[in-house]
């Protein structure tokens, strides 16, 4: 297991808006709803064009579901409606 350090960096409503893996060098940022959910997520390497991006989507509460540009989901909202 590599150590590194991590920063975090948060909005004023207390919710993580960025972490910065430095021993990935990478970065990890944060769109979120006034309850904190997370709405969008994206991480980005330095040195490397490629960047992830998840969306979320959620109705009363829970997640219903999430796209994004790498890869097929594997978790069945289905399940977690009651």
């Amino acid at each position: 297991m590599q150590g590194g350090y991590s920063h975090l960096r948060y909005n004023v409503n207390g919710h993580l808006v960025e972490a910065r893996d430095e021993a990935k060098n990478r970065s990890l940022r944060y769109v979120n709803n006034a309850q904190g959910r997370v709405l969008k997520r994206e991480e980005t390497a330095k040195g490397s064009t490629y960047k992830r991006q998840d969306y979320y989507c959620y109705l009363d509460g829970k997640q219903i579901g999430a796209v994004g540009n790498d890869g097929v989901s594997r978790v069945d909202y289905a399940q977690w409606i009651d």
